[in-house]
């Protein structure tokens, strides 16, 4: 198996999950923190108490689910501003514009967006989330019915150009991703897959996985470090940006559709 989404995008994917089980279930579950997460702090808007407005802070995931749930919770959508998000920086930490969106039964509607902090004192990172009010835009789209085709010809071209850039390494790893994609490798259900996604079908994992490996942009040894200089050298330089935005794009596409789709149990191919 390759590696998992990278860890912002992957805590997110988890929580929009959590939440959508603990709705449909009427309360708060159980959620496992992941490797290297030390603490979830969650800072509400402000909202009238008595005769106050406060803050309302949780300490952790399943207090933060009841405060939501008290609130009455409508709907919960991953968002991912894959448009505007400079693929240069995907590899560092608050690089990203994403969050989870949350609306209630009010009409009120806001979003969660994260703060990551590494304590080097125990090599672990605290994470705090903070609320923001938004305006109601109807417009947003959160599913992608064709989220599965669009990733399958990105994963194509790609490859094909990592291998014409003689990028094997890279091209491997594209060919992997797709593999996962079309089903053409034989599937073992990862240990952490049925412990932190449990409610995936073998569609969506294949589709998680294929998301993951494809996930290539950050720093040192990433698909941004040498083959930019080696598509240069070819002068493929608009090519690469062009293969390059489309995959993030597709990969992030897939990743919100698995989110907003949760528990719906299926995948759209058209």
């Amino acid at each position: 198996m390759g590696g998992i989404l990278n860890g912002e995008l992957f805590q997110l994917l988890r929580l929009v999950c959590y939440l959508r089980d603990s709705v449909k279930k009427g309360k708060a579950l159980d959620f496992k923190l992941g490797q290297y997460e030390n603490q979830l702090t969650f800072t509400s808007i402000p909202r009238k108490v008595i005769f106050r407005e406060t803050n309302e802070v949780s300490y952790n995931v399943k207090d933060w689910c009841e405060s939501l749930l008290k609130r009455e919770l409508q709907s919960i959508n991953l968002l991912i501003c894959f448009g505007k998000n400079d693929i240069r920086f995907e590899g560092f930490a608050n690089s990203s514009a994403q969050g989870i969106v949350t609306k209630y039964a009010d009409g009120t509607q806001t979003i969660w967006i994260a703060q990551w902090e590494f304590d080097r004192a125990i090599n672990e990172w605290n994470i705090y989330y903070k609320e923001v009010k938004l305006s109601d835009d109807s417009s947003t789209q959160y599913i992608f019915d064709n989220c599965y085709l669009e990733l399958e010809k990105c994963l194509l071209e790609i490859t094909e150009f990592a291998y014409k850039i003689e990028c094997d390494n890279f091209g491997n790893i594209f060919k992997e991703a797709h593999n996962y994609l079309a089903n053409k490798d034989d599937l073992t259900r990862p240990e952490w897959a049925d412990e932190l996604l449990p409610e995936f079908n073998d569609e969506q994992l294949h589709l998680f996985l294929a998301a993951s490996r494809a996930d290539v942009f950050g720093g040192m040894g990433s698909w941004n470090d040498t083959p930019p200089c080696m598509a240069h050298e070819k002068k493929l330089d608009k090519e690469y940006d062009i293969l390059s935005r489309s995959l993030y794009n597709a990969s992030r596409k897939a990743v919100m559709h698995l989110a907003n789709n949760y528990l719906n149990n299926s995948i759209i191919k058209i």
